[in-house]
């Protein structure tokens, strides 16, 4: 079953990823449904294989300051898009016209608290799920086969391909193609592979997923 894992995992977030930047999801707050649920399926998928392997607990493993190397992560991560946004991306440029298609195709923040606050929990759940299916899953199998850099390596690129889809569904007229999503999903991707590779656990990545996406999706948006 192994060898199919990465192919499998690949196909499902291709597909989601279609599907969720299509015109038909266009700032629907049910795109985050989409990803909690593919994710979900993938990560009891995850879970059972570590169950299976007795890797569980290692890979869970918490040690203290995870909390504070994910949050650093997070912080260069954060700060890295923003001065990437700036130079790419300044306001009125034909980039900037591609970061307000990114954020239609996400929708608005729902303005009552308690709705919010459901939007922010479920943005860092599907990060944090994410990393379980990526790192947890498909990077565990390509290291075993591979050895532990081709492996992190692999997984990068097997998780920036299955984002490929966005770059033309996220285009925009006189703005071009949209290379937005696919190139945070290869820099991030790289960066936490790295970090699951030379750690072999988990926690700091999940922590470091969750907060960058919570930041970029909610509370620091690049736009407006």
């Amino acid at each position: 079953m192994d060898p199919f894992v990465p192919p499998l995992v690949f196909a499902v977030v291709l597909g989601v990823v279609w599907y969720g930047f299509s015109a038909a999801m266009l700032g629907k707050s049910t795109i985050l449904v989409l990803f909690l649920v593919a994710y979900g399926l993938l990560t009891a998928l995850a879970l059972w294989r570590m169950w299976r392997d007795g890797t569980l607990l290692d890979l869970f493993r918490f040690r203290s300051g995870d909390i504070a190397l994910g949050a650093a992560v997070a912080l260069f991560l954060g700060g890295t898009t923003f001065v990437g946004r700036q130079v790419l991306a300044p306001r009125g440029s034909p980039g900037d016209a591609l970061v307000m298609r990114l954020y239609a195709q996400l929708g608005e923040l729902p303005e009552a608290r308690g709705k919010l606050i459901l939007v922010s929990v479920g943005v860092a759940l599907v990060a944090v799920l994410e990393e379980i299916v990526w790192r947890g899953l498909v990077q565990q199998v390509l290291e075993e086969r591979l050895g532990v850099k081709k492996g992190w390596l692999g997984t990068a690129a097997l998780y920036a391909l299955a984002h490929v889809p966005s770059v033309w569904l996220l285009a925009m007229p006189g703005a071009g193609k949209n290379p937005l999503v696919l190139m945070a999903a290869a820099f991030c991707g790289v960066v936490w592979g790295f970090l699951v590779g030379r750690m072999q656990r988990l926690p700091p990545a999940l922590i470091s997923h969750a907060v960058f996406t919570y930041g970029m999706a909610v509370q620091f948006r690049l736009w407006p």
